[in-house]
C-alpha cells in the first residue's frame, strides 16, 4: 500500500509540474527560457559565475587549439575570440572576486567541453573544424541565452548589469560563429 501510495503521489506531482518534469535539466531550461508565460525564479550568481566561468573557459582553450589546428577562417575567429573572451572573463573575476563569490566551475559544468577538447586535440584540418566550428555556434548559443536569462533575471544587481553590456558582442560573436559552418 505504502508503494502504491507514493506511485500515486509521484503521478501527481509530474502531472502538477506538467511536461518540464520529464525533461532533462537542459530541455527544462530551454523550454523555461522560450516561455514568455513562466514566471523564472532568480537565477543565483554563484551558478552564473561557474557556468559561464566553464563556458569562457572551454572558448579560450578551444580557441587556442584553433589557432593551431584550423582552417583560415577559423583561426582568424580563434584569435579574435580569445582575445575577447580573456577580457570577459578578467572582467568576471574582478566582479566575482567580491565575497562570497568566486568562479567555482564544477566537474558537472565543464565534463561535455573537456571532453571536446581532449577529442579536438586529436584531430587536424577539415576534422578539427568539423568539430570546432559548431560547437563555438553551440557555446555562444548557449552563452547568449544564460546571459539574457541573468541579466533579465539574476539576483545580484552588479552583475546583471554586466550581462547586459555583455549581450551585444555575445551576439556579435554567435554570428560570426554561425558564419563558420
Amino acid at each position: 500500500m505504502k508503494n502504491l501510495t507514493a506511485l500515486l503521489g509521484a503521478v501527481l506531482l509530474a502531472l502538477a509540474l506538467g511536461p518540464a518534469a520529464a525533461q532533462s535539466p537542459r530541455d527544462a531550461m530551454a523550454s523555461v527560457n522560450s516561455s514568455d508565460t513562466m514566471v523564472q525564479s532568480p537565477l543565483p550568481a554563484a551558478d552564473f559565475v561557474g557556468q559561464v566561468g566553464a563556458k569562457l573557459r572551454f572558448i579560450i582553450d578551444a580557441g587556442a587549439l584553433a589557432q593551431v589546428k584550423g582552417d583560415e577562417d577559423s583561426k582568424a575567429f580563434a584569435k579574435r575570440i580569445v582575445f575577447e573572451q580573456k577580457d570577459l572573463l578578467a572582467e568576471l573575476q574582478s566582479l566575482a572576486s567580491r565575497a562570497p563569490l568566486r568562479i567555482m566551475i564544477t566537474p558537472a559544468a565543464a565534463e561535455q567541453d573537456h571532453n571536446l577538447i581532449v577529442e579536438m586535440r586529436s584531430l587536424n584540418g577539415a576534422l578539427f573544424d568539423d568539430l570546432y566550428d559548431p560547437s563555438q555556434v553551440r557555446v555562444h548559443e548557449e552563452m547568449v541565452t544564460l546571459f539574457e536569462r541573468y541579466a533579465d533575471n539574476g539576483d545580484d544587481a552588479a552583475l546583471r548589469r554586466w550581462a547586459s553590456r555583455a549581450l551585444p558582442k555575445l551576439k556579435r560573436s554567435l554570428a560570426v560563429a554561425v558564419r563558420l559552418k
